[in-house]
């Protein structure tokens, strides 16, 4: 006689489904309840719950988002001492003040120029080696994409999840039909 799926077999539905919802940006409402409904600690699912309505962005779409910051973080240079300043070098500092050259549409460079190896990384479906490329970042760089880096780390968490989920629904499966 057949069993009745047990909880193994709602586990690895709530897997499968949130790594669908990882790979697609859906909102992991729908997730997090089949997740509880299979027995998985509210507490482990906790940093899914800020994603419930919104999902994880995607690969693509932390790519895109570097777009964003492909512009350099603007250093703060000190203003000149005048008085240590040679004639030239005022006389250049005042006109540097009425004449700006500029480009007429200037061009930002594309995140895979500005950040190769994170875009690389990206691209392979390696979130974490994302994050290692972005802690070799500049500190500026990496202060300035601080949001950008809590995606990236949610994702990170989640995919890590999602492995765990997995293997223990594996794990599960076996024990219930009796495998060694």
């Amino acid at each position: 006689t057949a069993r009745a799926p047990g909880k193994a077999a709602a586990l690895l539905a709530g897997a499968l489904l949130l790594r669908e919802s990882l790979g697609s940006g859906k909102p992991l409402t729908l997730d997090i309840a089949v997740l509880k409904a299979a027995g998985v600690d509210a507490a482990r699912l906790a940093a899914l719950e800020p994603f419930a309505s919104s999902g994880i962005a995607t690969l693509d779409e932390l790519i895109e988002q570097l777009g964003t910051f492909a512009l350099p973080v603007a250093a703060v240079t000190p203003p000149k001492d005048a008085a240590a300043m040679t004639l030239t070098e005022r006389l250049l500092e005042s006109l540097a003040k009425l004449v700006t050259i500029s480009d007429l549409e200037p061009k930002a460079p594309r995140p895979e120029e500005r950040f190769p190896a994170l875009v690389a990384a990206l691209a392979a479906g390696d979130s974490a080696g994302a994050m290692v490329a972005f802690k070799t970042l500049p500190l500026a760089d990496q202060q300035h994409m601080e949001r950008w880096a809590k995606n990236l780390n949610a994702r990170i968490e989640t995919e890590t999840l999602v492995a765990d989920l997995m293997k223990e629904a594996s794990t599960r499966l076996s024990e219930e039909a009796g495998a060694p």
